[in-house]
């Protein structure tokens, strides 16, 4: 085309706007959608050749956009190898609730509509503040040969599209991030409460994606069944797909975050088992030596009394006799038990081994997630279903 004109404005002056609007002649609806804070990712068409698109933009609150890594693959959370941890520092750790707290971090999403104003080589730009995307298009704009500087505002309005909807996939990878920690933290047996409120804020922020995305992905299909350019589908399309892509992980991502909730309350629950079946052995230790201790106890009693005629005190062999009969009752006592199998729950209670749940992270950016499903064998040794 001969002449592109882009008008980019930042804020939310409603007089400026006001003024705008009326000069290029675009509906009161228009104008509402465009000044309010609220509204979900729509397209329509607002007369001939001209359409009106509006998209969120995410981006995490502030103090946690810092968190966006600047390689992908960079946790944001430290942890101890559990190689460097004895297990009475893991016990400690974990009953002081050890583990770095994640909830220090602003994990909120933040959204604020962008609308896109299509009409006869003139394209309006509405950003409530500044955004990368305008920043990134200058720049391609700027280069003698890039493709943006020579195509129509179809295609710049597809690039500042594709830029703010590609913003989604830091925001999902900061959560798949501190999803990843927060999952080493429950094998290490190191988590505390705190990576169950994590596990929730994180479940209730792709929730809230889920819901903006859903409208975004219909809007997205809908633009594309409305500019039936053909140099422009396969753009679209490409498009459409970042879309799905990102909805998938969301779902993906939130079924890993329930998943491990529940593993950490499974967790707990075993470790509370295994405190309750250890005091149960303690307890049944002590009933045994107690109940071996009784008959003793009994004689000791009756020869500790102060009568005058017990006639056994006067024997010449009376002490080595009362300790022959100790001895051989409670030797009797102790076959008996052995003979009724009592000392084998004892040995029983020992062998018990925590179970530990591995959902497998390879899995967690696919549409549908499976995990192993874990049972405990007699030996207590978890086995694969």
């Amino acid at each position: 085309p001969d002449c592109v004109r882009w008008v980019n404005v930042v804020g939310d002056n409603a007089a400026f706007i006001l003024r705008l609007a009326q000069h290029f002649h675009l509906h009161p609806l228009v104008i509402e959608d465009i000044l309010s804070s609220s509204e979900r990712a729509k397209v329509q068409s607002i007369g001939e050749d001209a359409l009106f698109v509006l998209i969120p933009s995410f981006h995490l609150e502030d103090g946690a956009g810092a968190g966006v890594p600047s390689n992908p693959a960079t946790p944001l959370m430290t942890f101890q190898s559990p190689t460097t941890l004895s297990t009475r520092q893991r016990r400690r750790t974990f009953d002081e609730g050890g583990g770095e707290d994640i909830t220090r971090s602003t994990l909120r999403i933040k959204s604020q509509p962008t609308a896109f104003v299509l009409l006869n080589n003139v394209l309006l730009c509405f950003h409530k503040s500044q955004s990368s995307a305008t920043e990134e298009c200058l720049k391609r704009i700027l280069n003698q040969s890039s493709k943006l500087r020579l195509s129509d505002t179809h295609f710049l309005m597809y690039s500042l599209l594709d830029l703010e909807i590609d913003r989604i996939f830091p925001v999902i990878q900061t959560f798949k991030n501190h999803l990843e920690t927060a999952q080493r933290t429950i094998d290490m047996y190191q988590a505390a409460e705190q990576v169950v409120r994590t596990l929730s804020i994180i479940w209730r922020q792709f929730n809230l994606l889920i819901y903006w995305l859903r409208p975004l992905e219909s809007t997205v299909s809908s633009l594309k069944d409305r500019i039936q350019r053909e140099d422009m589908q396969t753009q679209l399309g490409d498009l459409q797909d970042h879309v799905v892509t990102s909805v998938a992980q969301c779902e993906s991502l939130q079924t890993w975050a329930r998943s491990l909730r529940q593993d950490y309350s499974d967790q707990q629950q075993h470790l509370i088992t295994h405190q309750q079946n250890q005091m149960n052995t303690v307890l049944y230790i002590l009933t045994i030596v107690t109940t071996i201790f009784i008959p003793l106890q009994f004689l000791a009693g009756v020869y500790g009394m102060n009568f005058e005629h017990m006639p056994e005190l006067k024997w010449k062999y009376g002490y080595l006799v009362f300790w022959i009969v100790i001895v051989t009752v409670a030797t009797c006592v102790v076959l008996w038990f052995r003979w009724l199998k009592f000392f084998d729950y004892v040995s029983l209670g020992k062998e018990q081994v925590p179970i530990r749940l591995h959902p497998p992270p390879e899995h967690v950016l696919t549409r549908k997630v499976s995990f192993p499903q874990f049972k405990p064998s007699r030996d207590g040794v978890p086995m694969v279903l």
